[in-house]
């Protein structure tokens, strides 16, 4: 984190003639271009000699893959590719935020990956820094969501002006140019996912790979409300799953609830059947061959000694003596507690709308709780509890009250499910029965 370039601000200082940099602090999530190592570090010569001198021990370099760019003095290439939407003034804004790690909402802008042009530069990028710097894999922030494609907000596309004529041409109707900020649509609001692998990151493997064969392509995968079992998906469609479910199933051993956040509180102690729910639940359906990363904790989490005490050890024990690929941090071996510098997570906008009649009888809202895998996994009354606890999340510019009327495009969330045309059926009564293989 933070290899990539940003928008640290350089300037030439006339007295000193030196580039001089006015925000040395900016944020390493917020690139103003994915292809060139950070100036301020040294830019990519001096990113190469770090490179050659680990391949010199035997050690891989991985680096971070952005879905998002800087909200600030991003490169110009990215100009045509922006999202937007419109405030609750009608006026049009840059879609900011993303559903992964920030230290300010702002600092990143969404691209709009409905355009095949974002795919084809996203992959360019990739390439490029594959062939300046002979680096081992990339790792994709958020990669559970990627590509990330928002609902497009039909009403304002399909607005009529005074004059008679549409507001926008056809071709930015079907671009979605301006959207409504709901990050689970397209691909990962269909139940296709359940039989097709995600056609991103095909495409980005494919061509990552004939190049570079034993290219890494990693990807971060929370779970957690709306992204249930997403390792699954991923590890079908050429992407190695990092995941993060392991310290929060041993905090709970210690009679400590842990979000994702960071945040830590009591909760009652669970007994050591958690650590087997977790390992059940994480390869389940897995393809054969599938390889795993697990991480002892994350950017956002205490460390392990915080969080277990002396129990530190044996909670090691477990992560090395799994079958997945463990991941620890700086000075983690040392005895370092806590992580200081903590980057904020932020989950997508929603908002609690009300429903009439037919709405409550019919169901609907972002989840997809018809999901056949779903219910093959066991998990349709888990989910229903889950989602009582998360109704309402507030975004960054407050969200309303649960007695606020919206509008009617503000109560189209999601699309309509399509069939997937793979029969689950037997997998549930063989997972029901114990006899699934």
């Amino acid at each position: 984190m933070g290899t990539l370039e940003r928008d640290n601000y350089p300037f030439l200082n006339k007295y000193s003639d030196q580039v001089q940099y006015r925000k040395d602090d900016a944020s390493p999530l917020a690139l103003t271009t994915r292809d060139s190592a950070n100036k301020m570090l040294g830019g990519d010569p001096a990113f190469s000699s770090v490179v050659q001198r680990a391949k010199q021990h035997n050690i891989k370099i991985i680096v971070d893959s952005m879905a998002r760019i800087s909200s600030s003095r991003h490169h110009k290439k990215y100009k045509d590719l922006l999202l937007s939407y419109l405030d609750e003034d009608g006026k049009r804004n840059i879609c900011y935020g993303t559903d992964g790690q920030a230290e300010k909402y702002e600092d990143t802008a969404m691209l709009n990956y409905r355009k095949i042009e974002a795919w084809d530069l996203h992959i360019t990028e990739i390439m490029s820094y594959i062939e300046k710097h002979d680096i081992d894999g990339i790792h994709l922030d958020n990669g559970q969501a990627w590509p990330q494609i928002m609902e497009p907000d039909l009403e304002e596309l399909r607005r009529i002006d005074v004059d008679g004529e549409h507001a926008y041409s056809f071709e930015e109707f079907m671009a979605g140019e301006i959207v409504m900020r709901n990050e689970n649509f397209g691909y990962w609001n269909t139940n296709v996912m359940e039989t097709y692998p995600n056609p991103f990151f095909i495409k980005m493997s494919k061509t990552l790979w004939n190049s570079k064969p034993n290219f890494m392509i990693i990807g971060e995968c929370w779970g957690g409300y709306m992204f249930e079992h997403r390792q699954i998906i991923m590890a079908r469609s050429a992407v190695i799953p990092r995941l993060y479910k392991l310290p929060i199933a041993i905090s709970s051993l210690f009679g400590k609830s842990l979000s994702k956040d960071g945040t830590v509180n009591a909760c009652h102690k669970s007994s050591v059947v958690a650590i087997k729910k977790w390992y059940d639940e994480t390869r389940r359906f897995l393809p054969d061959g599938t390889i795993l990363l697990q991480s002892s904790t994350a950017h956002t989490l205490p460390y392990p000694a915080f969080l277990y005490g002396k129990g530190t050890w044996a909670s090691i024990d477990i992560l090395y003596f799994m079958p997945d690929i463990p991941i620890t941090f700086m000075n983690e071996i040392d005895g370092e507690v806590y992580n200081i510098s903590q980057n904020n997570i932020y989950q997508h906008e929603m908002t609690e709308v009300e429903k009439d009649a037919d709405q409550q009888q019919l169901g609907g809202g972002l989840k997809r709780s018809d999901s056949k895998i779903l219910l093959a996994l066991g998990k349709k009354d888990d989910d229903q509890r889950e989602s009582s606890q998360f109704k309402t999340i507030k975004s960054a510019r407050g969200a309303p009250s649960a007695n606020t009327r919206v509008n009617e495009a503000d109560q189209k969330r999601g699309m309509h499910r399509v069939s997937s045309q793979v029969n689950f059926g037997q997998a549930e009564y063989q997972q029901n029965s114990g006899n699934l293989t």
